[in-house]
C-alpha cells in the first residue's frame, strides 16, 4: 500500500507543476481513496467519495486500482489522478477517463440543482466552469509520462473527447 501511495505521490509531483503549478498556499479540496481527508468542512467531499466509490467498484472497472481527485475551487479545475492495472488498454484507460469526468458532474448534480448532468457529447454543466486535469498511468508506466495512457487538460467549456498518450515535451 505504501509504494502505491508513493506512486500516486510520484505522478501528482511531476503533472502539477507542468500543467497549472502548485503550492501549498492554495485552498484545495484534497481527497484520496488511499487515505482519509482531513478536509471534512470541504463541499466536495461527499461528492469525491461517492464517485470513489463507483470508480473503484471491483465488478465495473476491474483494472482501477488507485483514484486521486483534487478539486480547486480557486483554480476552477478538477484534477484526477489514476493509476490502473499494468495488463490496462489505452482504450479502457480512455473511456475510464470519459467515465469519471461524467461520474464527478452527475454525482455533484445529485446535490447542486444548478449543475445539469452529462449528455453524449457533454460531460456536463460543471464542466462549463472547471478544467479537467486527467492523468492515467499503470504502476510499471508512473515514473516515465510519456508512457501513461491518458495524460490531458480540457479547458472548462470545451468538452474535447479524451484522448489517448502521455505527457509530451510540447504540453509544457
Amino acid at each position: 500500500m505504501k509504494n502505491k501511495i508513493f506512486l500516486l505521490d510520484a505522478i501528482i509531483l511531476m503533472c502539477c507543476p507542468m500543467v497549472y503549478g502548485c503550492s501549498s498556499s492554495d485552498s484545495e479540496t484534497d481527497s484520496s481513496s488511499s487515505s482519509n481527508s482531513s478536509s471534512s468542512s470541504s463541499s466536495w467531499d461527499k461528492t469525491i467519495n461517492e464517485v470513489y466509490d463507483l470508480a473503484l467498484d471491483e465488478d465495473t472497472y476491474p483494472f482501477a486500482d488507485e483514484v486521486y481527485i483534487n478539486v480547486s475551487d480557486e483554480k476552477k479545475l478538477v484534477d484526477y489522478t489514476v493509476i490502473v492495472a499494468n495488463d490496462t488498454t489505452s482504450e479502457e484507460a480512455v473511456q475510464y477517463a470519459s467515465d469519471l469526468i461524467t461520474m464527478f458532474n452527475d454525482v455533484a448534480s445529485n446535490s447542486d440543482d444548478s449543475i445539469t448532468k452529462s449528455s453524449d457529447g457533454n460531460y456536463g454543466s460543471l464542466f462549463d466552469e472547471y478544467d479537467v486535469l486527467m492523468t492515467i498511468a499503470t504502476e510499471e508506466s508512473v515514473l516515465n509520462e510519456k508512457d501513461w495512457l491518458v495524460c490531458q487538460t480540457i479547458k472548462a467549456g470545451e468538452h474535447t473527447p479524451i484522448e489517448a498518450g502521455g505527457f509530451s515535451e510540447d504540453e509544457e
